[in-house]
C-alpha cells in the first residue's frame, strides 16, 4: 500500500496568544506535524502551541521575514507544507478536501481561497475574497524571498510551475477594526510597520485587477497610520489600472528614492512612459532601476523591453524574466498601448516561448478579447463579424455595439450575435464606470455587478484575419 504524503504546518508567530488556539484547533486533525517559529513572544503563545503538540523553535529576530520563514521550512519533514498565519482559520467544512488532495503529483503548489474580514464584524458577505499560494511541496530550492513582504520563489525555481487552485477556504480575522486598534496601541507588529499587515491584501487586489476595491480599502485605511510612501505607491498603481494616468503619475512620482516602494513605482512609471511614447523619460526610469538593482533579471528585462519599444529588436533574450514580460503585457492591455502590444506579441511569436504564450493567453481570456490593433483589410470589412472584432480590438465599443445591432436586425434569431452584443454593451458600461467610480464611490456596487456579469458571458474573440 503506497505511503500517503505527509503534511507539515509551518507558522511564524509572535505574541499571538489571542489567536493560536482557534487556528491550531482548525488544523490539528489534518496535518502530520506542526512547525512553529517564535520570533520573541512575551505571552503564552509558545505554551499554547505546545499544548497542541506543536514543535516550537525560537528564532532570534533579525528584521528579515524571509529568513524566519526559511528557518521554518528547514525544520519541516512533510512532503507538503501548509503555511498559515495565527489570525487565520481553516474552514471546518473543507478539512477533508485538504486531506484528499495531498497526492496530486502533477502540481508544485496550490492557491487557496481567502476570506478576509474587515470592519466591525466577521460577516462573510462583507469579506474580501482573494487567493494565495499557501500549500506547496517541500522541495529543495523553494525559499521565501524579500525581507519585508516575503513570497515563495516557486516560479523562479520551476521552469514551468504547475500551480493549481484548491477550494479549501481560509478565514482571516486580523483586519477587523478592533484588532487593528489593538495592534496600534501595542506598537508595530514585529517592528515592521503597520502597512505590512495590509500589503498582501492590497497587493492581491491589484494583482487581480480589482482596482476599485483596492482604492476603496485604501480610502478606509488612511486614518490608521499607514506610511505615506506605501499609500502613494498602492494608490498610484490602482489609478494606473483604471486609466487615470495624471493621478497615477503624480502619486508614483511622489515616492522618495529611500522608500521600499520606490522600485515598484519606477516600474509603473516606466510602463506609462512607454505607452505614452516618452522614451527619453522611460530610459531615465530604467537607468534608475539599474542603479538600484544592478543587473538582476527583472532590470535586464526592462532594458531589453525598452530596446524593443524604441528599436523594435532585442540583443539577447536568453535571460529574460518571463514574469516581467507578462506583467508589462498586462499593463499595456489596460493602458491600451496598441503599438507596444503589437511589438510584444511579435516578440512572443519569434521566441516561441510556450510559458510566455500561456501567460499571454490567460491575459487574453481575462480581458475577454484579444487586445491587439488588428490590421483592417478589405476582407475584414466585408465580414461584419471580423470587422466587429477589429473594432473591439481597438476598444471602439460604441461602433462595435452599433454593428452587432445591425446584424441582429438582419438576422434576428442569431443567438451568438445577441450574446456578443450583450457582452460588448457590458464592456462599454464597465469602461465608463471604471473612470467614474473613483470620483463617485456610490457607483461601486454597480461596478461590481457589471464586473460579475462580465465574467459570466462569453466575450467576443478576435479571430485571425
Amino acid at each position: 500500500m503506497p505511503k500517503f504524503p505527509c503534511l507539515s504546518l509551518c507558522m511564524l508567530v509572535r505574541d499571538e496568544e489571542e489567536w493560536m488556539a482557534r487556528c491550531l484547533n482548525s488544523i490539528k486533525d489534518v496535518v502530520d506535524e506542526m512547525i512553529i517559529v517564535d520570533t520573541g513572544s512575551s505571552d503564552r503563545t509558545a505554551e499554547i502551541c505546545q499544548s497542541f503538540g506543536a514543535q516550537v523553535f525560537r528564532f532570534s529576530w533579525n528584521g528579515n521575514f524571509a529568513d524566519a520563514c526559511n528557518f521554518a521550512l528547514e525544520r519541516a519533514t512533510g512532503d507538503w507544507i501548509l503555511w498559515l498565519h495565527a489570525d487565520e482559520e481553516l474552514d471546518e467544512n473543507d478539512r477533508d478536501q485538504l486531506r484528499a488532495n495531498r497526492d496530486k503529483k502533477e502540481y508544485h503548489a496550490f492557491c487557496l481561497p481567502f476570506i478576509t474580514y474587515y470592519g466591525e464584524s466577521s460577516v462573510t458577505e462583507k469579506g474580501i475574497q482573494t487567493s494565495h499560494i499557501r500549500l506547496f511541496r517541500n522541495r529543495m530550492g523553494y525559499r521565501f524571498i524579500h525581507p519585508l513582504y516575503e513570497r515563495l520563489n516557486i516560479e523562479e525555481v520551476e521552469n514551468d510551475a504547475k500551480i493549481g487552485f484548491l477550494p479549501v477556504k481560509i478565514h482571516r480575522y486580523g483586519y477587523l477594526h478592533h484588532v487593528i486598534e489593538k495592534r496600534k496601541e501595542a506598537g508595530s507588529p514585529l517592528d515592521a510597520g503597520i502597512d505590512r499587515i495590509f500589503h498582501p491584501l492590497i497587493q492581491s487586489l491589484i494583482a487581480k485587477r480589482n482596482y476599485i476595491m483596492s482604492l476603496h480599502m485604501l480610502e478606509k485605511l488612511e486614518h490608521i497610520g499607514l506610511s505615506n510612501d506605501w499609500l502613494s505607491s498602492m494608490k498610484g498603481l490602482s489609478f494606473m489600472g483604471i486609466g487615470l494616468l495624471p493621478k497615477a503619475k503624480a502619486l508614483l512620482a511622489s515616492v522618495p528614492s529611500s522608500s521600499l516602494y520606490y522600485f515598484q513605482s519606477l516600474e509603473a512609471l516606466c510602463i506609462i512612459a512607454w505607452v505614452e511614447e516618452k522614451f527619453n523619460e522611460a530610459d531615465m526610469y530604467v537607468k534608475q532601476m539599474e542603479t538600484l538593482a544592478g543587473h538582476d533579471r527583472k532590470t535586464v528585462t526592462f532594458r531589453l523591453l525598452h530596446q524593443r519599444f524604441t528599436t523594435n529588436h532585442m540583443d539577447d533574450t536568453k535571460n529574460i524574466d518571463i514574469e516581467a514580460v507578462s506583467e508589462v503585457f498586462g499593463k499595456c492591455v489596460e493602458l491600451n498601448g496598441k503599438k507596444q502590444l503589437e511589438q510584444l506579441v511579435s516578440f512572443m511569436h519569434k521566441t516561441e516561448n510556450t510559458v510566455l504564450q500561456q501567460k499571454v493567453s490567460k491575459l487574453v481570456d481575462e480581458f475577454g478579447y484579444v487586445p491587439i490593433n488588428m490590421p483592417c483589410s478589405e476582407k475584414t470589412q466585408e465580414n461584419p463579424l471580423l470587422y466587429a472584432a477589429h473594432l473591439l480590438s481597438q476598444q471602439k465599443y460604441p461602433e462595435a455595439r452599433k454593428l452587432y445591432k445591425q446584424m441582429i436586425n438582419q438576422q434576428p434569431l442569431q443567438d451568438e450575435i445577441r450574446c456578443k452584443l450583450a457582452a460588448t454593451m457590458l464592456l462599454e458600461l464597465k469602461q465608463l464606470l471604471a473612470t467614474k467610480v473613483a470620483l463617485y464611490p456610490n457607483l461601486y456596487n454597480l461596478y461590481q455587478a457589471v464586473t460579475g456579469l462580465h465574467s459570466t458571458l462569453e466575450y467576443p474573440s478576435n479571430p485571425s484575419v
